[in-house]
């Protein structure tokens, strides 16, 4: 409803402009806000659950997503090179991301420039990740670091195992995207900052 108003105030200030009417009727305070319903998180506990109820191959996803604050698509994208994890401060650097488009999966850049990203991660992801690149990923620099059992793009496949996966520990009102807002109040309730967070 929100956005329709959104539209509707939008069709009527053109015509303003146009001069086909006088006025925008459309004066109601606040009838194009929309009030987003609060994501559900996870508890630390259901996080490992939910790690361990996925397929091996995606069992590192669900703790990168959660500690990285990083999107589905764009862990889709990650290659081999985006993953800087010797050293004292890993880091995890969002270059692209992968979107499906009329059933097709295309590679593009992130929405903003403020997309394009180099973060920090907390060290306990470094074995974890490493154990993966070891077990599931080919070792060329742009090889990708999460891909199906056949090498192909794992959006679609990831997708149905962590729906089967949070089913199975029953949370069947999360989606992936609530991962990203998991890790963030996670981290919130540990002490981080606003800035921190952001």
């Amino acid at each position: 409803v929100a956005r329709s108003y959104r539209l509707l105030r939008s069709i009527f200030g053109t015509a303003v402009d146009d001069e086909v009417i006088p006025r925008n009727p459309c004066k109601i305070k606040g009838a194009g806000n929309a009030k987003a319903a609060e994501r559900p998180t996870l508890s630390l506990p259901e996080v490992q659950e939910l790690t361990q109820a996925m397929p091996d191959r995606y069992k590192s996803l669900v703790q990168l997503l959660v500690w990285s604050g990083i999107r589905i698509g764009e862990a889709a994208a990650l290659q081999r090179r985006d993953l800087q994890l010797t050293g004292n401060a890993p880091t995890l650097t969002v270059r692209e991301r992968v979107y499906k488009v009329e059933g097709v999966y295309e590679l593009d850049s992130p929405k903003s420039e403020a997309g394009k990203r180099t973060i920090a991660l907390p060290p306990h992801l470094t074995p974890i990740l490493n154990e993966h690149l070891d077990t599931f990923a080919k070792s060329d620099p742009t090889a990708l670091v999460f891909t199906t059992k056949t090498g192909s793009n794992m959006l679609n496949s990831c997708g149905g195992s962590l729906r089967r996966a949070l089913d199975q520990i029953g949370r069947r009102d999360m989606r992936a995207h609530d991962l990203r807002h998991t890790g963030m109040t996670l981290a919130a309730e540990a002490g981080a900052s606003l800035p921190e967070l952001k």
